[in-house]
């Protein structure tokens, strides 16, 4: 409401404004799990090193492999249901599933189809 009532933005500025926070969001949750793999592999690597230099073996080629799983998971967005709308200057919050929920009754739509709109 605040963004509408306050910033008074037009619907399609106040979704352009909300998927830039969620892009944000997820940009530095990438970061986070990226920094976290680049350290869990660098300290595997240098176990790896030692014993395979003491092999007589190269691994300076080695990469790095991102779990997608794990990206995924860490991921925000309205339709993995991990994302809420609200107003806690007037206390409501819902999310696209209890929307969907709420509004099929009154449009005598599927919940399921207004999930994906």
């Amino acid at each position: 409401d605040r963004l509408m009532l306050e910033l008074e933005l037009s619907p399609a500025e106040a979704y352009q404004r909300l998927v830039r926070i969620l892009e944000q969001v997820n940009a530095a949750n990438q970061q986070l799990l990226s920094e976290e793999v680049m350290a869990k592999s660098g300290a595997e690597d240098t176990a790896a090193v030692k014993a395979a230099s003491a092999e007589g073996i190269d691994l300076n080629s080695s990469t790095l492999q991102f779990d997608m799983a794990a990206e995924e998971a860490w991921r925000y967005a309205p339709e993995n249901g991990n994302v809420a709308f609200g107003s806690a200057a007037h206390g409501w919050a819902f999310r696209v599933d209890t929307f969907a929920e709420m509004i099929a009754g009154k449009m005598g739509a599927k919940p399921e189809i207004l999930r994906k709109v």
